[in-house]
């Protein structure tokens, strides 16, 4: 996802191009809401950025990108319609 734009009223039609593979698919979901105290945790197998795009994705007050290194993990959880570091491996 490179830009979610704003001001949607129903769910958006998603496409997936290039790459040269073929059968990936996609579904977009519209007004959901983040979960109280749902967790995620992603395992990264090559060096990855979790890019804060708006106020979703936050590690601290400072609200800075997560750079995760090759093999990292990092564990979110939900508050207050945000998702929160929670812990990483690193």
């Amino acid at each position: 996802m490179t830009a979610y734009g704003a001001g949607y009223t129903s769910a958006p039609t998603v496409s997936i191009s290039g790459g040269g593979g073929s059968g990936a698919t996609a579904v977009a979901q519209w007004k959901l809401g983040i979960a109280e105290e749902k967790e995620l945790t992603i395992q990264c197998n090559t060096a990855e950025v979790i890019t804060r795009l708006g106020a979703v994705v936050v590690e601290s007050p400072s609200a800075a990108d997560i750079s995760v290194p090759v093999r990292g993990m990092v564990t979110l959880q939900g508050q207050f319609g945000q998702w929160y570091l929670k812990s990483k491996n690193f």
